[in-house]
């Protein structure tokens, strides 16, 4: 299915449960207006039997369509380096977001995309060098919570802190260089969580190198 008319779910309010078995497939969706959505009132979303509540868009998408996931009931959002452009009322009615995670440019994102809710009350996440991106982008910058994290604990890479497209003894340095610079201050750096940035992390990036080596 590529296409789904306007109006075609219209006045649907008894449904309470929509089940897909591919996600990309839903995407790529046109849906013609709010209500061409079933998740419009139904909210709750089901990949493959199992209840989507964080939702991550495949990292094969370009474009999620206009109304995609329209009322959609998930906490959190992952958007990858991937996606370009987010269509109108993509995630518009998510009443239940409070937290998005964009790993890559600000994406070009559509009249209502998202909600004056979302941009006052969810957290958006994204990479420290697209930061200032995101602050001047239209719409984007109107998210009042932009948190700029170096590390991204949903990338299969992670700890990769000093960004060189591996995790090495090269992350443990820049770890250790800040403490011994500045005594532990870019909290951006703790990669363990625990609100400080120390041995500990050291610790969480040896860990990781130990595991990476022996899969």
């Amino acid at each position: 299915m590529k296409t789904i008319n306007s109006d075609a779910f219209n006045v649907c309010t008894g449904l309470t449960r929509v089940h897909i078995s591919d996600l990309e497939a839903w995407c790529g969706i046109d849906f013609g207006t709010t209500r061409s959505n079933p998740l419009f009132y139904a909210h709750h979303l089901y990949l493959n039997g199992e209840k989507v509540t964080d939702l991550e868009i495949p990292s094969t998408m370009e474009t999620v369509k206009s109304y995609a996931f329209i009322g959609c009931g998930m906490a959190s959002l992952t958007i990858p380096a991937t996606v370009r452009t987010i269509g109108t009322y993509a995630f518009n009615y998510c009443d239940n977001l409070t937290e998005i995670v964009a790993k890559g440019e600000p994406a070009e994102v559509k009249f209502r995309t998202f909600t004056d809710a979302h941009f006052s009350g969810a957290k958006l996440h994204v990479r420290e060098q697209y930061a200032e991106a995101y602050h001047a982008a239209t719409y984007w910058k109107q998210f009042t919570n932009i948190i700029a994290d170096v590390v991204d604990k949903l990338d299969p890479a992670f700890p990769d802190v000093n960004h060189d497209g591996a995790v090495d003894v090269g992350d443990v340095n820049t770890v250790l260089d800040d403490i011994l610079a500045t005594g532990g201050t870019t909290l951006t750096l703790d990669v363990n969580g625990d609100g400080v940035v120390d041995v500990g992390d050291v610790n969480t990036i040896l860990e990781r190198i130990l595991a990476l080596s022996n899969p």
